[in-house]
């Protein structure tokens, strides 16, 4: 395929500034939440992932697959390898079930983790626009704003923490501010190895 991804992400860049991708035969409306929808599913190196602790811990109780957590996503089944009982988050829902599950039992990765972008989608987004003249909008410079994506492998249950406390779209201008500042000391979310990594950033 000759299309590629920079291509993509910069022509809906352009149209967030009229709203719509137009080619003048056929359109494409809401061209900044379709352009959010693309960044979500961007692939980011292992480098640019974090894992907190508890979803450490908690990946150890329920399965002992040799299959890393990172290799898991959305609606993909972790099978369960031992009696739990977890804090299940069905749909949209901010209130999760308790659920008991056996060995051999299936559960959702989404309904009991979550992959939270450290810097929220709409401040990449913003960052993209502002490159605000095709000269600057060129590949070199918005790989230099797609490298400003970072994602957190996190319990629901700490998702939904930074939810109540306001985090979620309120955040600091920066990886390590955010990590923090706002995981860390507002919500009480550690980071896996945080402090051996944090000055290497």
């Amino acid at each position: 395929m000759d299309i590629k991804v920079l291509d993509i992400i910069i022509a809906f860049v352009k149209a967030t500034r009229i709203g719509h991708l137009d080619d003048g035969h056929e359109c494409l409306w809401s061209a900044k939440y379709l352009l959010g929808q693309i960044l979500r599913q961007y692939r980011i190196g292992d480098d640019k992932f974090f894992l907190s602790v508890a979803a450490k811990n908690m990946w150890s109780e329920i399965t002992n697959d040799e299959v890393m957590i990172k290799d898991y996503h959305y609606t993909k089944p972790v099978e369960v390898k031992s009696e739990i009982t977890l804090n299940v988050y069905k749909g949209a829902s901010n209130t999760p079930e308790s659920i008991k599950y056996s060995n051999g039992g299936k559960v959702q990765y989404r309904q009991v983790f979550h992959d939270e972008h450290v810097i929220p989608i709409a401040v990449i987004i913003d960052r993209l626009v502002k490159l605000d003249n095709e000269s600057a909008l060129t590949p070199q410079n918005v790989r230099s704003v797609l490298d400003g994506i970072y994602i957190c492998r996190m319990l629901k249950d700490e998702n939904v923490k930074l939810g109540s406390k306001g985090y979620k779209t309120k955040r600091r201008e920066t990886l390590k501010e955010t990590i923090e500042e706002i995981y860390i000391k507002e919500c009480g979310i550690e980071i896996v190895d945080w402090d051996k990594i944090k000055d290497n950033l």
